[in-house]
């Protein structure tokens, strides 16, 4: 006997590992998991890589994962060498996890300029697995000029407006000072309003180790 096909089945989404319901005629029988597909939450927050732009690349790697809900995520954002320290405005608390462009790049002022900034509140150490610390964290929806991610392919050493520096002290060490306006990234006001009170985990470690760790919970 043939079994009747029905359009209700499940993808499995490769990047968060969520089952999506799907009612197209896929030739999935009923209930069935067919092949896998991404997901919408995966598709609307593609993987934002500052590797290229950030210090130390090869040898520190730092993942913000996406929470879409309390047990589903996705890796966000992978950058190199990150930092994650506690700072207070206006006598309120937050956290700020952020990196530097690669090593000798600033503004005019000569400060090291910056390739991301997330500002964070409820920031929770969850352990060290293998090399890599993790921590839990609210992206703070509180503060929206903090929030400063771009997209994959900023880079700000390459904008017309960028220049080398050789005066000076700088003579003898030549580096880049890119353009005004971007010792930091500009704020992204739409992903702000898609992401700002989600949770994530952020990943601190060695690259081999940090690709191999999934979310923690």
């Amino acid at each position: 006997m043939t079994r009747r096909r029905n359009p209700l089945h499940r993808h499995n989404c490769p990047e968060c590992g969520y089952m999506t319901e799907c009612r197209e005629d896929c030739g999935v029988e009923y209930g069935k998991v067919g092949d896998k597909r991404t997901c919408p939450f995966c598709e609307a927050f593609p993987l934002i890589d500052l590797r290229p732009i950030t210090r130390e690349s090869g040898r520190y790697q730092t993942v913000v994962r996406l929470y879409r809900d309390q047990f589903y995520s996705k890796r966000w954002i992978i950058f190199g060498q990150g930092r994650l320290i506690k700072v207070s405005r206006a006598g309120i608390s937050q956290w700020i996890c952020d990196a530097y462009l690669t090593e000798g790049v600033t503004d005019f002022e000569h400060d090291s300029a910056y390739a991301i900034s997330i500002p964070l509140v409820g920031v929770e150490f969850q352990g060290i697995y293998y090399g890599c610390s993790e921590f839990s964290a609210i992206i703070n929806a509180q503060s929206p000029d903090g929030f400063n991610v771009p997209c994959t392919g900023y880079d700000p050493m390459s904008l017309p407006n960028a220049r080398t520096c050789t005066s000076g002290r700088c003579e003898d060490d030549p580096h880049i000072i890119v353009p005004e306006g971007h010792y930091i990234p500009p704020h992204n006001a739409d992903l702000f309003k898609q992401v700002g009170g989600r949770f994530v985990q952020i990943t601190f470690g060695v690259p081999k180790r940090c690709s191999q760790r999934k979310a923690s919970g």
